[in-house]
């Protein structure tokens, strides 16, 4: 749960980097140890301050968008959800 939380707005290939950050953490660490290292959940969380989620630009541009391109009421569903998401 504590990963779940830390990744709200990342992507599914967001995600796989911070999988990818961690193994090689642990990998590292098996090398220098000659041990082996199981991927923890702090290995995650410590590879989610490495990786920033690559949605955000992508959300902010498209909440522009909406916002001034809504003169019909068309995006206020997508508004109501970036509103909705504290975005």
């Amino acid at each position: 749960m504590l990963i779940a939380k830390n990744t709200d707005k990342y992507s599914g290939a967001d995600i796989k980097g911070i999988c990818d950050t961690a193994s090689k953490t642990a990998i590292k660490m098996a090398i220098q140890s000659g041990k082996i290292v199981p991927i923890t959940t702090e290995h995650l969380l410590d590879a989610i301050k490495v990786v920033k989620p690559s949605t955000y630009e992508w959300l902010r541009m498209a909440k522009n968008y909406a916002t001034y391109s809504n003169q019909s009421g068309i995006y206020d569903e997508v508004l109501n959800y970036f509103n909705s998401i504290g975005f």
